[in-house]
């Protein structure tokens, strides 16, 4: 599996970005950035040749599934924005028209940096999730490990304890 992160500018720079994170934890990652100030969103968006895209995006029209990864390789796009800026995107970027949206079956949030919405998990968490799906238990639960020592480190450097201290 590759990882395609599509970071939007404006969350690059928050100190709590999560998709990141999750590039540098996938050897196989690439990270591009849409919307910044003053520039064109990027038409020269390509997903990777010989491999099968598969667009995240939690209202996607087909739910992931691990047969998905057994046509080939899979690329897996991830949109890291608001919600808003994320429809936007999937919109806008010329390169995805025609890549299947899926979304992951439900997942429950780990509520460990903040009170999730209902429904709504980190993109550390969705990747992590969606490389469970395509590559096995055990790759997924490695990243989620990984999820929990950087979230705990995050909150120790706040002053506050984590529910692993």
């Amino acid at each position: 599996m590759r990882l395609t992160l599509i970071l939007h500018a404006l969350e690059a720079r928050r100190s709590t970005n999560t998709g990141h994170l999750a590039a540098l934890a996938l050897s196989n990652s690439r990270v591009e950035i849409h919307g910044r100030a003053g520039q064109a969103i990027n038409d020269s968006f390509e997903v990777t040749a010989g491999m099968k895209p598969l667009f995240l995006f939690p209202d996607g029209s087909e739910e992931l599934r691990p047969e998905m990864a057994n046509d080939g390789d899979v690329e897996l796009i991830v949109p890291d924005a608001s919600w808003a800026q994320a429809v936007r995107m999937s919109r806008r970027i010329h390169g995805l028209s025609g890549v299947p949206h899926v979304r992951l079956p439900r997942v429950t949030p780990r509520k460990i940096l903040r009170k999730s919405l209902e429904g709504r998990i980190s993109t550390f968490e969705a990747i992590s999730h969606a490389v469970q799906i395509l590559e096995g238990e055990e790759a997924g639960a490695s990243m989620l490990t990984l999820f929990d020592a950087y979230a705990s480190a995050l909150l120790r450097e706040r002053g506050r304890r984590s529910r692993f201290d």
